[in-house]
């Protein structure tokens, strides 16, 4: 007979299997009727037990979520057969980047930043759902306001938007209005 404990640790590790998404504590101890302090000690020998496995579980987009392991990234490439053209180009990358460290930011603002058009850009980062219109700018036109959306910090393995590295006070550049 498997001890409660057990019971409860494969409840959340199945989960995190399934999910596909990151999950907060909150929702898992709701899930499996416990505590949070629990679920987070549970979760804690998980990362423990994966830790030098193909599987791993990451602190991501304000949840805890179950994914391959980077170290074994080469494997998972091999296996899908998605084209080289599926990758961000440097110009979305830089687009990307105006957008996580000033949102919200208007088009104009990335351009400004970027020096050169980045409707293109801008709407690649949309379908790969790694940005997002938030609102609007209160000024002429209202132009749409961009932010960075979960998909991003899944894909760059962030739990929120402060633990983006800093940027050096050389790169800095100031934005307009």
């Amino acid at each position: 007979m498997i001890s409660e404990v057990k019971e409860l640790k494969n409840s959340i590790e199945c989960l995190l299997f399934v999910s596909g998404e990151p999950l907060s504590l909150k929702k898992i101890a709701q899930i499996v009727d416990t505590d949070i302090p629990v679920v987070e000690s549970i979760i804690k020998q998980l990362q423990d037990e994966y830790q030098e496995r193909g599987l791993t579980i990451l602190e991501v987009a304000g949840g805890v979520q179950m994914c391959t392991n980077p170290q074994y990234a080469c494997w998972i490439k091999k296996l899908s057969n998605s084209p080289n053209n599926d990758k961000l180009s440097v110009g979305a990358l830089e687009a990307l980047a105006v957008i996580a460290y000033n949102q919200p930011v208007t088009k104009a603002e990335i351009e400004f930043v970027r020096g050169v058009n980045s409707v293109a850009q801008i709407q690649k980062l949309l379908e790969k759902r790694l940005a997002k219109v938030v609102g609007r700018k209160d000024v002429p036109g209202h132009p749409f306001l961009y932010g960075t959306t979960k998909e991003f910090l899944k894909c760059f393995g962030l739990s929120d938007i402060s633990y983006l590295p800093p940027i050096s006070s050389d790169k800095k550049v100031e934005m307009v209005g």
